[in-house]
């Protein structure tokens, strides 16, 4: 046993308490011994022994005054007590006693065996009686903890029970809820709701949702059948989630993509979308009036629908060019096909739309430019023509000097687009394009004429005579026998503005969506691990109930092979130390997972550091290939802690340290103060010289069930983490491969009285 049960044992005959005592001594029990009444009491609070032999002939007070006094302390009254007399062994007197408390009475003379057998029975069925009260606390325990709220229904539907969390769901105390019927508080109706799905599962015995708001809160319940061991339908299992915000966040999301859509809708602008197949996905509005087609002529059919047949080996090569990796934003000009068969030149941005790194679709924004297209060529086949137009038309139309870039030429809109009332205006204060343009502009605009003769869709960033900002795009032609140049002009800050918007607010769709995604991660992840809790939970009353009575009887059973072949051979003994050790192990890995499912009492009180590293180092000794180095100062403040349950975390990381040192190596322990924000604290770390942790496995190492040894189940850092903080404390871990560990738990010290 991993603690020695104590026991009393009280007789006013030296030499009776001497040979019980040898007799229990030798069953593996501490015994204490008391002849008077007096002693009895001041050794049971002195000593607090799981049982009391009470002799009921006593010089001072007799043994069922004694039994009387012990029951009615509370402190006492848990301490098990088997009377024992040899003068009154009538059935009147066996019955006071245990009218008094007393768990037993033996009346002498009993032999050794039998003291021994109903002493054992005695405190196995106290520690069964034990068992079931923890066994019980923990399942409510764990069924309060949690997080979502659960009910239980008979089969008529009355709720006969409910955790903490269903009550905070529902604004109910847990107790009032109980006899309900499970409408009239997941409904608030008097009879059932009209889709409730409990009904469902009753008929068909299987699992049924449903999603529903009320008060201003969306809850999702799912509701299991319970059957009995024929299959008919006793009852039901209701788990209730809140899920509003999911449901906000869904519906934030459908306002955002129905802002876009109605963006798209409205602009004048054509805007189309296609996959890397070129089959039309999306047209907007602008695009089917302006073809004069309809939805279902377009979406699904190749892009091809739209172009004139001589364009259409052209956009192919783009298409092509963005399949090899070459994909990026294309701007260019095309001819549309409307369905009446007349040819309208669009001016095309065309851009990728990429997830994840990889593109998926094709995003191309066209705006109709056949009447520019058109009074361009009326420029050029009449010198009339282009005069008259040259004075009206709605773009900027301009001659400038080559030399210098003097304006020589300019109709009223060019005027306006660089903020002038007037032509007139405009040319006289307009000597030199310095002023008006990013420098290095015109110098590449002249050299690209000189080169080429022509410049189409030059688009250059322009400043007006208030030094506002505006973009323009220039069509030019060279005259270098006269010495300037002739081209248009247009204003297309807007749609520049446009497209930066649009760019914008595709960036903003992809952050958002990859915020969303994020979010759903991280609910899932959170949801598996309470659904992993939960379930470690119920394995931990399992194993509890299931596994401790037949650890115990197993544990007795070597205990009596060792008692009565003291004189078995040296293969027996090997064999029964061996099982009695596995046995120990089986017990430890239990209480693991009980110490972790269960919610953990704190008993603080005030405590040395070095105190505690002395209680843990006398019972788990260095191994003789294992240096021990300790740095306790005496002057360190007390520690306000549990002192069982933090002897148990330096235990765990002790233990862990001389494992991790199989081949030998030094162990520190080191403990210090240090202050926070006016706050003290107290660090113990516990250092080894081992293998160290992988950097992969440090994220892993406070999770349950999580382990790297070939025995165990991963349990300990985890149960040592949650006691720290259960403490007000925190641990935390250093590493490096090959360097050995540093584990450190940092508590709270215990508050200075005033005098």
């Amino acid at each position: 046993m991993s603690e020695q049960t104590k026991i009393l044992v009280v007789d006013d005959d030296p030499a009776i308490v001497s040979a019980t005592r040898r007799l229990l001594d030798k069953a593996g029990y501490q015994t204490f011994p008391a002849q008077t009444g007096l002693e009895t009491l001041e050794a049971a609070r002195r000593h607090r022994p799981d049982l009391i032999l009470l002799d009921v002939n006593l010089p001072d007070i007799d043994g069922f005054e004694v039994c009387r006094r012990l029951k009615a302390d509370p402190e006492l009254a848990g301490i098990g007590v088997i009377i024992v007399s040899s003068t009154y062994t009538d059935g009147e007197s066996q019955a006071a006693g245990l009218d008094l408390g007393a768990d037993g009475y033996i009346a002498r003379p009993v032999s050794n065996r039998e003291l021994l057998a109903r002493v054992q029975g005695l405190l196995r069925l106290r520690a069964a009686e034990q068992t079931a009260r923890l066994s019980a606390a923990e399942w409510q325990a764990t069924f309060d903890a949690v997080g979502s709220g659960i009910i239980l229904t008979d089969d008529a539907y009355h709720i006969i029970q409910c955790n903490r969390a269903a009550g905070e769901l529902f604004g109910e105390i847990p107790e009032n809820m109980l006899g309900k019927r499970c409408y009239e508080i997941v409904h608030s109706a008097a009879e059932p709701y009209y889709a409730c799905p409990l009904m469902t599962v009753k008929k068909e015995k299987k699992r049924q949702s449903m999603i529903f708001e009320r008060g201003g809160r969306w809850l999702e319940v799912t509701v299991d059948p319970i059957l009995d061991a024929e299959g008919r339908f006793a009852g039901s299992v209701h788990v209730i989630n809140d899920i509003t915000e999911r449901k906000q966040a869904e519906e934030a999301l459908r306002e955002s993509e129905e802002k876009y859509r109605l963006l798209a809708e409205t602009t004048p602008d054509v805007i189309i979308l296609h996959d890397m197949e070129g089959r039309i996905q999306y047209v907007n509005r602008a695009g089917l009036e302006l073809t004069g087609l309809t939805a279902e002529e377009v979406i699904g059919r190749p892009i091809d629908v739209f172009i004139a047949p001589e364009f259409q080996n052209g956009i192919r090569k783009r298409g092509e060019q963005r399949a090899r990796g070459n994909g990026g934003l294309y701007h260019y000009e095309v001819e549309v096909l409307s369905k009446s068969g007349q040819k309208l030149c669009m001016e095309v941005y065309s851009a990728p739309v990429a997830r994840q790194g990889q593109t998926e679709q094709i995003l191309i924004v066209a705006r109709d430019i056949t009447a520019r297209k058109q009074a361009e060529e009326r420029i050029r086949q009449s010198e009339e023509t282009y005069r008259n137009l040259f004075h009206n038309a709605q773009v900027g139309l301009f001659r400038t000097r080559i030399a210098d870039g003097k304006i020589l030429e300019s109709n009223e809109q060019l005027a306006r687009m660089f903020g002038y009332d007037s032509r007139e205006e405009f040319i006289a204060e307009y000597v030199t394009s310095q002023n008006y343009v990013d420098p290095g502009t015109r110098e590449r605009m002249v050299d690209m004429l000189r080169r080429d003769g022509f410049v189409q869709n030059f688009e250059a960033r322009f400043y007006r005579k208030d030094r506002s900002i505006f973009w323009a795009r220039y069509t030019a032609r060279i005259y270098p026998e006269q010495g300037w140049i002739e081209g248009v002009a247009e204003d297309v800050t807007q749609q520049k503005q446009a497209e930066d918007e649009i760019r914008r607010l595709n960036a903003e769709l992809e952050q958002r969506v990859a915020e969303r995604t994020r979010q759903l991660q991280e609910a899932q992840e959170q949801l598996v691990r309470q659904e992993r809790l939960a379930v470690l939970g119920q394995l931990a009353g399992s194993v509890g109930h299931e596994l401790r009575n037949p650890l115990a009887v197993i544990n007795n059973a070597v205990y009596f092979l060792k008692l009565v072949l003291p004189d078995a051979g040296e293969k027996v003994r090997e064999y029964l130390n061996i099982l009695e050790r596995e046995t120990h192990n089986a017990e430890k890995i239990v209480g693991d997972l009980l110490d972790f499912a269960r919610v953990k009492s704190v008993e603080r009180e005030a405590i040395a550091a070095s105190e505690l590293v002395r209680r843990v180092l006398d019972r788990y000794p260095a191994p003789e290939n294992i240096r021990l180095h300790l740095d306790l100062p005496p002057g360190l403040p007390p520690l306000w802690v549990d002192p069982r349950q933090i002897e148990q975390v330096l235990g765990n990381l002790i233990v862990n340290a001389y494992q991790a040192m199989p081949e030998g190596g030094r162990l520190s322990v080191i403990s210090d103060q240090y202050s926070v924000s006016s706050e003290q604290w107290v660090r113990i770390a516990v250092k080894d010289t081992g293998v160290g942790i992988p950097p992969e496995n440090m994220g892993k190492l406070f999770e349950p069930l999580f382990t790297t040894k070939a025995k165990g189940i991963g349990l300990g850092l985890a149960v040592s983490k949650k006691l720290v903080e259960a403490n007000g404390g925190r641990i935390e871990v250093q590493s490096e491969p090959g360097q050995g560990a540093a584990f450190t738990v940092i508590l709270p010290v215990a508050e200075e009285k005033s005098s």
